[in-house]
């Protein structure tokens, strides 16, 4: 939760109006033909922070103070943040005649793409498709009509790659480009584009390069603290760290998709150095890799089938303490490290105690992270746990082509 003039504001929305930010400053300098070559200057235009002020803003209270020099670090950081993004933006697109700037506006083209893929290819969330936050068009209804006319006919009869191969024209021709933002916490905006060409996809599936990930460690904390009804996990996650060439990149975190009752794993990404995740990885696409050659299993993410109290754990638990054996003794042999802060003996009744304590949800969702840790740790070898961690992170960043045809976009960190 961010705090800024001394109100909370939670991350969720904050970063919406981040996102919102980014589009009017973008609209500020391809309409209103405004160029800034500082975090400075834009808090200098008058007209700029009289938008930011309508942006920024949480129960008619401004959250910045738009004043020199800054006197909160996190207002600091985004505005130095939004001039890196817009030279960058700038410098990448300096030919384009760009007149919406589109974050979920009513009306707005990310709604009605929305619209658009649900209806045609069942694709309920748009990040599942496609993670831009913001969108940059030349002409509002003339590409959307481009897009329609490419896809249309009797429902059922067109595919992904058809709306993949039209969004990829547009983008190479600066008419409709989806950007993904991240708080830059470098000197300068990198950019990439995502998705783009036949040279971006042979890179991923090379897994070479910047796409060699390897699975450095695993922290799965099964230590318990208090006694009793108020016995707990110590945390509620699995952590698993990658890194290339042995420098750490990226972490999943796998945990309950809710911390306050029973629920399903989720699988999200972070990466180094970034304020922002990478993004969740679509459960159904994770059942359908983890079901995939070379890994041929069965992606187990059913809550509701694994033990919810004590008395179910304890019918089980000689299989579940088993996995956790083999879990450790697999991993040792592939030269992985699992930091579990527990001893073997410990396994059954830090379960029993969980379970018998304030969160046995936390407990079912230990054992549901157990059942994956196994998993992945049961491959032939340590070459398919490499591969397999690596095309998770791509789930999560919606990159490739692989297990779904993901969309091009270009990425801003």
């Amino acid at each position: 939760m961010a705090k800024l003039n001394g109100i909370n504001v939670q991350d969720a929305v904050f970063t919406v109006m981040q996102e919102k930010a980014t589009a009017f400053i973008c609209k500020q300098a391809f309409v209103n033909n405004k160029r800034f070559n500082s975090a400075q200057d834009i808090v200098k235009d008058k007209d700029t922070v009289n938008g930011l002020k309508e942006i920024f803003v949480k129960d008619q209270k401004q959250l910045f103070n738009y004043a020199l020099p800054f006197s909160q670090k996190t207002e600091q950081n985004w505005f130095e943040t939004f001039y890196k993004q817009h030279k960058k933006i700038l410098d990448e697109f300096s030919a384009a005649k760009f007149t919406v700037f589109d974050r979920d506006d009513k009306g707005g083209f990310m709604m009605w793409f929305m619209k658009t893929i649900k209806t045609y290819f069942g694709i309920s969330s748009k990040d599942s498709y496609n993670p831009a936050d913001i969108w940059l068009i030349d002409k509002k209804e003339v590409n959307r009509n481009i897009i329609l006319k490419e896809i249309d006919g009797p429902k059922g009869t067109q595919t992904i790659e058809e709306l993949n191969s039209i969004m990829r024209k547009l983008y190479r021709e600066r008419k409709v480009v989806g950007l993904s933002l991240k708080l830059i916490s470098g000197q300068q905006a990198k950019y990439q584009e995502v998705n783009l060409d036949d040279k971006f996809f042979k890179a991923v599936e090379n897994k070479k390069g910047e796409f060699d990930y390897k699975l450095m460690r695993v922290k799965f904390d099964l230590s318990t603290y208090g006694k009793g009804k108020s016995a707990d996990f110590s945390t509620q996650d699995a952590v698993l760290t990658l890194g290339i060439k042995g420098t750490e990149i990226a972490k999943f975190q796998v945990k309950g998709n809710t911390t306050s009752r029973l629920s399903n794993l989720k699988i999200e990404g972070t990466g180094r150095g970034e304020a922002a995740r990478l993004g969740k990885a679509p459960l159904a696409l994770v059942t359908k890799l983890t079901a995939g050659k070379p890994y041929n299993s069965k992606f187990l993410n059913d809550a509701k089938s694994f033990p919810k109290n004590v008395d179910e754990f304890n019918k089980q638990m000689n299989k579940y303490k088993t996995m956790y054996n083999e879990m450790i003794k697999n991993a040792a042999m592939k030269k992985i490290n699992i930091e579990t802060k527990i001893d073997s003996k410990d396994f059954v009744s830090n379960m029993q105690k969980a379970f018998d304590g304030r969160s046995p949800w936390i407990a079912n969702s230990k054992l549901l992270q157990l059942t994956f840790l196994h998993m992945v740790m049961s491959y032939k070898n340590v070459d398919n746990i490499h591969e397999y961690m690596t095309d998770l992170i791509f789930l999560c960043q919606k990159i490739g082509r692989k297990v779904f045809p993901f969309g091009p976009f270009g990425k801003l960190y």
